[in-house]
């Protein structure tokens, strides 16, 4: 498995894009976002991730 940390600050909109790219490209990986405080509902949208596919984390 590859874990891949991303720091992240008020990057909503690039979330899912990233996301579907990885997914494209590994098998077998984990996606470890990093919040740094967004306004701009980065965390909820990593959530709504997370909540379709559990590989994806947030902390």
């Amino acid at each position: 498995m590859i874990s891949i940390v991303v720091p992240v600050y008020n990057e909503k909109d690039n979330i899912k894009p990233l996301y579907e790219k990885i997914k494209e490209t590994l098998d077998d990986f984990e996606i470890i976002f990093v919040d740094d405080g967004s306004n701009d509902g980065t965390y909820e949208e990593i959530k709504k991730l997370h909540d379709i596919d559990n590989r994806i984390k947030c902390i």
